[in-house]
């Protein structure tokens, strides 16, 4: 396996198509060698870590991540924990990024691991908060309550989070993932149409169109992230009325 695992790190630049390379992470994780799939992702963070020019590298390394932080089981959740934190190139962005992976494919108790071995403070504590959001009574799990009321993060900004939803959170939309990607359910649903209805009936004063290039360009910056990775278009826009609304 280290001799399979070298011959993709070398040859990984040359490919055009990374495909196969999935296909034999995928076979190896189907037949119970989670390992394997850490160790080419750890390979290669550890060959081409530092290179931004190698898209190779960035396709298979997501590749492998998503594929044991997605598929069920203690030992995918164990090596992919492993993953996350020996990559050359670990970061707090990727550490928030698998940390939201993790707690969407993973039972709870099977993240222990990442608050028993090792891991980054910043990956346990958005695990924990990712975990949350996700309704999971974190102090019911000993592993993850005894970090979670511990005062090794008592410095993190995530710290002062209380560690249950509030009512207006118990509804929120989570990001769904796969070995293949990640979709998330559009925050419009049959009361907002209603409202917009209503709003369009309402009598509304006139309006002007008020955006500006710096406007926009603010509006637009909130977001920009999302276009960057998936190769999307915005656009913001803000308008003036004529008079104030009521409270209707």
């Amino acid at each position: 396996m280290i001799d399979q695992i070298q011959k993709i790190v070398t040859e990984l630049p040359d490919l055009k198509d990374v495909s196969g390379v999935w296909a034999v992470a995928d076979g190896q994780v189907a037949q119970g060698d989670a390992a394997f799939a850490a160790d080419l992702g750890i390979a290669l963070a550890k060959m081409y870590g530092s290179s931004e020019q190698v898209w190779q590298y960035r396709s298979v390394f997501d590749h492998v991540l998503r594929l044991l932080a997605t598929t069920s089981g203690p030992e995918n959740a164990t090596q992919a924990v492993r993953l996350a934190s020996s990559a050359a190139d670990t970061s707090r962005e990727l550490d928030r990024y698998a940390a939201s992976l993790l707690a969407s494919g993973h039972e709870a108790t099977d993240l222990s691991v990442a608050f028993t071995g090792r891991a980054s403070e910043e990956l346990r504590a958005c695990l924990v908060h990712e975990l949350v959001l996700r309704g999971v009574v974190v102090e019911e799990v000993p592993a993850i309550a005894g970090w979670a009321t511990s005062p090794h993060w008592c410095h993190h900004p995530l710290r002062w989070l209380p560690m249950t939803l509030s009512d207006v959170e118990g509804s929120v939309d989570l990001p769904s993932y796969s070995t293949r990607g990640s979709s998330h359910s559009m925050p419009y649903g049959p009361s907002e149409s209603s409202k917009l209805a209503v709003i369009a009936h309402a009598d509304v004063p006139s309006w002007a169109d008020s955006t500006t290039e710096a406007v926009a360009t603010a509006m637009a910056a909130a977001v920009a992230n999302w276009a960057e990775e998936s190769n999307g278009r915005i656009e913001g826009r803000a308008f003036d009325l004529s008079a104030p609304l009521d409270s209707a």
